[in-house]
C-alpha cells in the first residue's frame, strides 16, 4: 500500500512532465518482461526531448492531468497502462510504434496533444509516421536556403558565360592570325 505522502509526491511529479510536454500516449503493457519495458524505458530516454515513460496507478494520473489540455485523456484510462510523455510527438509514437511492432503484449491505446486533442492508436500509429522534429527543420532550411543557392549560380553563371565568351573571341582571333 502506498502512503498518501507518496501518492502526492508521485501525481506532483507527473503534473510537472506533463507541462512540459507536448504529448501524452499510453499503451498496454500487460505481460511484458523486466527486460521488454527496461529497452521500452530506454528507447523512450534515448529518443530525447525530455521523453519520460512510466507505469503508474490510473487513477493518479487522472488527478495529474486535471487542469490540463490532456484532461480529455483521463476519461479513457483502464487496466494496466504505461504512460509515455515527451516534447516531441513524432518521435514518442515512433518509440510507441516500433515497441507495438516488436512485441505483440505492448498494444497502444491512444493518447493526447496539447494542440489536437485526444488521439486513438491509429492516430498514434499514422503520427509515427511523420518525420520527427530534427528532420522537418532540416527540410526547412533546406527550403529556405534553395532559392539563394540557385540565385547565386544564376549570378555566377552571367559572369562566367562572359569569360567563356570572350576566350572563345580571343582562340577565334588566335587561329585567325
Amino acid at each position: 500500500m502506498i502512503s498518501r505522502e507518496h501518492k502526492e509526491e508521485i501525481v506532483s511529479v507527473v503534473k510537472a512532465r506533463v507541462q512540459g510536454a507536448q504529448a501524452v500516449l499510453v499503451a498496454e503493457n500487460a505481460g511484458l518482461t523486466v527486460a521488454q519495458m527496461s529497452r521500452f524505458r530506454q528507447d523512450i530516454t534515448d529518443s530525447g526531448g525530455g521523453a519520460h515513460a512510466q507505469v503508474i496507478k490510473n487513477t493518479l494520473v487522472r488527478l495529474a492531468l486535471k487542469g490540463s489540455n490532456f484532461e480529455p485523456l483521463g476519461e479513457t484510462l483502464s487496466g494496466p497502462l504505461i504512460y509515455g510523455m515527451g516534447e516531441d510527438p513524432a518521435m514518442l509514437a515512433k518509440v510507441f510504434s516500433r515497441a507495438a511492432k516488436e512485441n505483440e503484449k505492448f498494444i497502444i491505446r491512444g493518447g493526447a496533444l496539447t494542440v489536437g486533442g485526444v488521439l486513438s492508436a491509429n492516430d498514434v500509429n499514422a503520427l509515427a509516421a511523420i518525420p520527427g522534429r530534427e528532420q522537418l527543420l532540416e527540410n526547412l532550411v533546406g527550403a529556405m536556403q534553395a532559392p539563394s543557392a540557385t540565385f547565386v549560380r544564376l549570378l555566377s553563371a552571367v559572369p562566367t558565360g562572359f569569360v567563356r565568351a570572350l576566350a572563345a573571341v580571343r582562340d577565334k582571333k588566335l587561329a585567325q592570325s
